[in-house]
């Protein structure tokens, strides 16, 4: 497998030469992947900081999840 690095200086290499409108669409996308990305790792954080500190409720079917909210403390 391609390093980091190999793959960058690879796409790098065929980016040049493509028009300005093109290149803003791909700038755009990669914009749009990374935000996704970043988005991934929060919610991959916040899940296990969750489990880490016994912050949820298991719910293993409907009825389960529909209880807990029904018995939940309003926090406002």
């Amino acid at each position: 497998m391609e390093t980091d690095t190999a793959q960058i200086d690879e796409i790098s290499e065929m980016l040049i030469g493509l028009p300005d409108n093109t290149l803003r669409e791909i700038k755009t996308f990669v914009a749009f992947q990374r935000e996704k990305q970043r988005k991934h790792e929060a919610f991959v954080e916040e899940t296990l900081k969750a489990e880490r500190d016994g912050n949820y409720i298991d719910c293993n079917s409907a009825d389960d999840f529909l209880s807990a909210i029904e018995t939940a403390v309003d926090d406002n």
